[in-house]
């Protein structure tokens, strides 16, 4: 009698669809983490780039030095306002320009110009239209050759999400259920 099931007691039989089911919850899981991953890079991108961009500028042995980088190259975006800080003191004689050519080339029209170089609130804003053709631009001391570099430009990325599912209405339910693969 200890081996028999009492008729009047149901007994419950539980079955896991687990290769069907995990494999689409792994899909479903992946798809997730990488919207979420998107999300996050637009969100971080956009934070970087939608705002102007202050860079400091100082000089030493006849160099400019950008955010204390010596005469980097500077990747900017046509279309935004770039600001130079140039209220160091050791920029007094060294006056900053911007041209089409290392050492000359000076073109107002790209920049607005505040204050004295080298003197506190001095600082330069800089924009190259959207829809300018200007290819090369540079950053040079007026009075002094060599002391600058150059600008590259970059376009704004893009990104293009296309996404397949590869499940099987087994079915023919029309939905996607436990059965299906």
């Amino acid at each position: 009698m200890r081996n028999q099931i009492n008729s009047s007691k149901k007994v419950t039989l539980l079955k896991l669809l687990k290769p069907h089911h995990t494999a689409l919850t792994t899909g479903i899981t992946t798809l997730i983490h990488f919207l979420i991953s998107i999300t996050f890079f637009f969100l971080f991108s956009f934070s970087l780039f939608a705002q102007d961009q202050t860079f400091t500028v100082t000089q030493s042995d006849f160099k400019y030095f950008i955010n204390g980088e010596e005469t980097p190259v500077i990747l900017i975006e046509k279309g935004k306002t770039y600001r130079f800080d140039t209220s160091d003191s050791s920029l007094v004689g060294h006056p900053l320009r911007f041209g089409t050519s290392p050492n000359s080339g000076n073109l107002p029209i790209l920049y607005q110009k505040y204050g004295t170089v080298g003197s506190a609130g001095s600082y330069f804003d800089v924009t190259v239209p959207s829809d300018s053709s200007i290819s090369s631009l540079y950053y040079y001391c007026a009075s002094h050759n060599d002391m600058g570099n150059a600008f590259d430009f970059f376009e704004p990325s893009s990104i293009e999400v296309t996404s397949y599912s590869n499940t099987l209405d087994n079915d023919n339910s029309g939905t996607v259920s436990a059965g299906d693969t």
